[in-house]
């Protein structure tokens, strides 16, 4: 692994969106990596909470990590704080337009986390570079919310991982690592679905106790893919495609390469920007197992509209990251709830 710091000389060729002032670029502190002495956020305090289902009428609950959720800019460090107010007034969107998803199956709970710049990341590390900082403060904080949460308020129940983007590479991180030595509690998770993140044949191989689905209602497994259109443009690249990742198809969930059709699709669910709310739509998209990429390839919908325009140099033309979960909404929140439904059953029945 290359040295996980990288040098000053390096920031001197910065290409961020927002544009940098070389100077006081190379004068940000870089952010903590694993092995760092840091401070978990203080997850007793309510106010580090994004959501807490305080109901808890369902059997199962589900833990979400959002997705990248705050704008650097020009100066600023390339850890959001806890209190970073462009992620305070983003993330809760996406409680409705993803985590929301999983309101039919589970009792939703959401932690407040340190989150990464993914400009800085994309521009400025390789691959290998950005996990040591993944592992720093925001996984950090991630552990620290899960276990404040299974100590004070999962109450034995089982449990779904769910996040999105820089969000399901921390539910990545937590299977990885803590997970690892906590077998007891792995062993109430009914799924982590890691969506709009990368779970490669690697993952699998060097942690035996992670497991891919491979059915639809299969549990304590993972489910994974990144949603792309048939051609990608610029190079090709997907900040969030890691190669060696494999997928499932989430209309037909398979991992083989045929095409599930939109019309077998539960729908999907999309923001109105004329009205600011976010609306049910039926089928949308259809789904295919890119085997050779490991991605979801969506042949259905307009390119332009649903590539995330501004950001090229992480996600070319055909990416369509930001619609991971919307673009196959209601197949997810029909899954989750097989999912759920599944385990309770297996429980009862010795399984």
């Amino acid at each position: 692994m290359k040295n996980n710091r990288i040098t000053a000389a390096s920031f001197l060729c910065c290409v961020l969106i927002a544009g940098c002032d070389k100077k006081s670029e190379t004068e940000i502190p870089l952010p903590p990596v694993e092995g760092d002495e840091i401070v978990p956020t203080n997850y007793s305090n309510a106010d580090n909470w994004m959501k807490v289902d305080t109901s808890r009428t369902k059997n199962v609950d589900v833990f979400y990590f959002y997705p990248t959720a705050w704008s650097r800019g020009e100066g600023d460090p390339y850890l959001a704080d806890i209190n970073n107010a462009s992620m305070r007034a983003d993330a809760p969107k996406e409680l409705i337009s993803q985590a929301s998803a999983f309101e039919k199956a589970a009792n939703i709970f959401a932690p407040w986390y340190r989150q990464l710049d993914v400009s800085w990341m994309a521009t400025q590390l390789t691959l290998e570079e950005r996990f040591p900082y993944f592992r720093g403060a925001p996984l950090t904080d991630g552990i620290a919310a899960f276990e404040y949460y299974l100590e004070h308020w999962n109450e034995g129940r089982p449990f779904i991982l769910a996040g999105h983007s820089q969000g399901s590479e921390m539910v990545r991180e937590l299977l990885i690592t803590w997970m690892k030595d906590h077998p007891d509690v792995y062993q109430r998770m009914v799924a982590a679905y890691i969506i709009g993140y990368s779970i490669t044949q690697d993952d699998l191989s060097n942690n035996k106790h992670l497991k891919f689905a491979n059915s639809a209602g299969d549990v304590g497994v993972i489910i994974s893919y990144n949603t792309e259109a048939p051609e990608i443009g610029g190079n090709g690249k997907n900040l969030t495609v890691i190669d060696g990742s494999i997928a499932i198809n989430p209309i037909s969930w398979t991992r083989t390469g045929d095409t599930a059709f939109a019309s077998q699709s539960k729908g999907a669910r999309k923001y109105n920007k004329e009205t600011g709310e976010y609306e049910d739509k039926g089928p949308l998209a259809d789904a295919r197992v890119n085997l050779e990429r490991g991605t979801v390839i969506c042949s259905t919908v307009d390119v332009d509209e649903y590539s995330l325009k501004g950001y090229e140099h992480i996600f070319p033309r055909g990416v369509f990251h930001i619609y991971d979960y919307a673009l196959y909404y209601h197949d997810l929140e029909e899954n989750a709830v097989l999912r759920a439904n599944n385990y309770t059953k297996n429980a009862i029945n010795g399984k």
